[in-house]
């Protein structure tokens, strides 16, 4: 019983370990589509719990999520 603890254990911090974290994620660079960036980043700001906020790498997609409970 220990030793399948202890395997169950050993599985879960490895694949703890090979997730990328959002750092991992993080773009670098000039924004495409500054003005529509700026427009949808100061709609997201006027949420009430905003959460994520992304723009796609050409910038032809902007998105936010947010909780509204």
């Amino acid at each position: 019983m220990k030793l399948l603890g202890l395997m169950a254990a050993t599985m879960i911090a490895l694949t703890a370990c090979a997730l990328p974290t959002a750092k991992d994620k993080y773009g670098k660079g000039p924004l495409p589509n500054r003005a529509m960036v700026e427009r949808y980043y100061a709609q997201y700001l006027e949420k009430a719990s905003p959460q994520y906020f992304f723009v796609a790498n050409d910038g032809s997609n902007i998105g936010y999520s947010f909780c509204e409970g």
